[in-house]
């Protein structure tokens, strides 16, 4: 269960190296599911015979992570989508540019 517990953390540390700005939302649920998965408390709690509560606080803890790396993901779509539409407009404002290379390309 402490393993578990661990790689947890590890995924948190992981996706929170990558949050761009403004990724309150994420920060937010991250930080939860970090004080679920408070390593002193779970071993108290597993030195009492309380495996359920640290079952429930994982779980919980996993289903925050997973809500925040959707967001994350989703984040990540929308920025995608956004510089796939400025290319656009760019290949739009200068065909004769981007013709060019593509022919150089081509050859």
């Amino acid at each position: 269960m402490l393993v578990a517990i661990d790689r947890a953390l590890d995924r948190i540390k992981r996706i929170q190296a990558v949050l761009p700005e403004g990724a309150s939302d994420v920060k937010a649920l991250l930080s939860q599911a970090a004080a679920l998965l408070n390593a002193t408390e779970a071993e108290q709690l597993l030195r009492e015979g309380n495996v359920t509560e640290v079952a429930h606080r994982l779980a919980e803890a996993n289903k925050l992570i997973a809500q925040a790396f959707k967001q994350l993901k989703s984040m990540a779509e929308e920025k995608a989508a956004e510089r796939v539409e400025k290319f656009k407009e760019k290949v739009v404002a200068r065909p004769c540019v981007f013709l060019r290379v593509y022919r150089e390309l081509d050859s």
